[in-house]
């Protein structure tokens, strides 16, 4: 879990909101760097499935990660205006393509409640990528752990496929 997961857990705070298919998610606002707009995306041949490839953000060679695949909804065509959130997913930054973003909300920590003990057992598959869940007046808020988002196995194959490509660029 990352620090600001910790923090948001027990002393509330800002979060970005956004949906990603049918989910109202969030992420802590100080993991998330910037809001970009869709950009050329260079493919990435044997990165795990949900990273459609990479882009160029300032100069930096980052990956995408599509949050559709992620959170197991139908994939949707990317358009010009699909937004890119620009986060830090524990040491490294990475571009997660969501549907729409809705803005910030402030939480309190007593808002906050463990998702194992709420969500039902054939949803057990998303608490892997969740730190909290909370109550709001839109529906239920999915406050995503940006350190869990890539687990270690796609992200030692990730960080092969971008070494691979850096070698034949």
């Amino acid at each position: 879990m990352v620090e600001a997961v910790r923090t948001l857990l027990t002393s509330g705070g800002a979060v970005l909101s956004f949906r990603v298919g049918e989910l109202h998610c969030a992420l802590p606002i100080e993991s998330v760097r910037q809001i970009v707009e869709m950009v050329a995306i260079t493919p990435l041949p044997d990165a795990p499935e949900i990273v459609p490839g990479v882009i160029n953000f300032h100069g930096q060679v980052i990956p995408l990660i599509d949050m559709r695949l992620r959170l197991q909804q139908p994939p949707h065509p990317y358009t010009l205006r699909t937004p890119i959130l620009i986060s830090q997913l524990d040491d490294h930054l990475a571009g997660l393509v969501v549907d729409t973003v809705l803005g910030v909300a402030e939480l309190l920590p007593q808002q906050l409640q463990d998702p194992a003990q709420i969500l039902p057992e054939e949803l057990s598959s998303h608490l892997l990528y969740l730190a909290a869940i909370a109550p709001t007046a839109e529906g239920v808020l999915s406050i995503l752990d940006p350190g869990a988002i890539l687990p270690q196995r796609e992200k030692r194959a990730l960080v092969r496929a971008m070494s691979r490509q850096r070698k034949k660029g």
